[in-house]
């Protein structure tokens, strides 16, 4: 496999702000606290071979809502991936934690629902060690159009 140059912090913040500045205002509405590019490595700490890419925030009662994309766990993912993968995956993962956030105006849990499934799936080592895992997955993303 190819490897690439991996992206510097400074360009996956310039692509995260490209990227927001080209929303429309009402994506952002009552994003109080913003959107972070943190250089942090956030791992599971029962499974080390998961990464926390971005994690959307909502404390009613300090610091409102916000989101964090983790700089040093994408590079650890995408790291080796080309360019246009890795802006790719700054995108997915940014309009992954901005669909919670507009869930959560809405007061929907849906894609929470979702998460929990993927990591309970990605936890079966049945599934995991099978090719059962990539079906499931392909399945999941065509029935909920992800």
């Amino acid at each position: 496999m190819k490897s690439h140059k991996k992206m510097t912090y400074k360009t996956a913040r310039n692509i995260l702000r490209d990227f927001v500045d080209d929303l429309p205002e009402d994506v952002l509405k009552n994003l109080n606290g913003g959107i972070m590019l943190q250089k942090d490595t956030l791992r599971d700490p029962d499974d080390k071979s998961l990464y926390t890419l971005g994690h959307y925030h909502y404390d009613p009662y300090g610091l409102g809502r916000y989101i964090t994309v983790y700089y040093g766990s994408f590079i650890a993912v995408y790291g080796n991936a080309s360019f246009k993968k890795q802006k790719r995956a700054l995108y997915d993962t940014l309009y992954h934690e901005l669909t919670h956030h507009l869930e959560c105006l809405a007061g929907d849990n849906t894609l929470d629902k979702q998460d929990e499934a993927l990591e309970r799936l990605h936890r079966n080592p049945s599934i995991t060690k099978s090719n059962k895992f990539e079906k499931i997955l392909k399945k999941l993303y065509k029935v909920f159009d992800w």
